[in-house]
């Protein structure tokens, strides 16, 4: 499979915003733009020219998720991230997600559930009118052990 670089990922994904098409769904690249029913979303930034680049995508976003672990907040890419409507239906199921995702919901409520490690971590947040919302999940655990 051919990946793409993250300079062309990113100038394909502003492309995509800029005009109103759907994103498209590439599960071979860190920065993965995806949509899934009316939702668009953006999953990755492993390293920190990534991370940059997701933060600053996340402009055109109404909700930054943010993932990490450990006493050394470590960002971690293999979290399960479910965000349900208060009705309980399924907006975004992603089971790889992280470090970072950014996503474009609809005005109203949702429960945001976060799983790494067998232990889920939850979350309500509420988006009106403009509202733009930043939600971070840290789980907590002993930092790594160095390497010789």
């Amino acid at each position: 499979m051919k990946t793409l670089t993250l300079a062309k990922h990113a100038a394909l994904g502003a492309a995509l915003l800029s005009t109103g098409a759907p994103l498209l769904h590439a599960q071979d690249v860190q920065i993965a733009p995806g949509t899934t029913a009316s939702i668009q979303f953006m999953n990755g930034g492993v390293g920190e020219s990534e991370r940059a680049s997701i933060r600053k995508a996340g402009a055109a976003f109404k909700l930054r998720v943010e993932l990490s672990e450990r006493a050394d907040n470590e960002l971690v890419a293999d979290a399960a991230l479910k965000i349900t409507d208060m009705k309980g239906q399924p907006v975004l199921d992603l089971a790889q997600a992280g470090p970072i995702v950014n996503v474009n919901v609809p005005n109203g409520t949702y429960r945001v559930d976060a799983s790494l490690h067998g232990q889920t971590e939850s979350r309500v947040v509420t988006l009106r009118g403009r509202d733009r919302a930043n939600l971070y999940f840290h789980w907590v655990g002993s930092p790594k052990a160095a390497t010789s």
